[in-house]
């Protein structure tokens, strides 16, 4: 009876810390509003096997017709790479798109990849490994109504060992973004 009291202690208890940490962690973002005077921008993860990447924009408000950089970092698990550009058909190129329902213009720019040479199929392929840095920017379309929008779209990449390949990825991803009247 004592040890099912104190097991139902323990549970209320890690109840309560999870509560207050997570009301601790809702007034941070609310302070740091406060301080920058504008929205902050909000990062978007998607992951698959031992891939995972990070697309964040540089703001969390424009105005209509705004350049917005956006960033994007992946980290590859060890043991694992995903393909750069120019690549053939056969294999799918990390790329980055947005949805043209908000943007008008995009680009993202990947950084060069290491060459790296599979004996058993007699080719040498574009690969990144480890961590990964893309930047670029994203143009809002110019007839945007002020309000609060998702800008989203698609992270593709297909992730290989020096053995195997696993089935290409389209993983969505979305983040809040504000349109103002101007550029606030």
């Amino acid at each position: 009876m004592k040890l099912r009291n104190f097991h139902l202690v323990v549970i209320v208890a890690m109840a309560l810390a999870a509560t207050f940490a997570a009301a601790t962690i809702s007034r941070a973002d609310s302070v740091t509003d406060k301080l920058l005077g504008k929205p902050s921008a909000k990062a978007a993860t998607v992951r698959s096997g031992d891939v995972e990447a990070t697309i964040k924009p540089s703001v969390g408000q424009a105005a209509p017709g705004q350049d917005i950089a956006v960033s994007a970092d992946f980290t590859i698990g060890s043991g694992w790479h995903i393909y750069g550009k120019p690549i053939s058909t056969d294999y799918v190129p990390t790329s980055i798109t947005f949805d043209d329902g908000l943007v008008v213009k995009q680009s993202m720019d990947f950084p060069k990849p290491e060459m790296m040479k599979f004996e058993a199929l007699g080719q040498t392929l574009p690969v990144y490994k480890g961590s990964m840095h893309a930047g670029g920017d994203v143009q809002l379309r110019p007839d945007l109504k002020p309000g609060d929008y998702t800008l989203s779209g698609k992270v593709e990449f297909q992730e290989c060992s020096d053995n195997i390949c696993k089935m290409p990825q389209s993983l969505p991803f979305a983040f809040p973004i504000s349109v103002a009247s101007s550029a606030q």
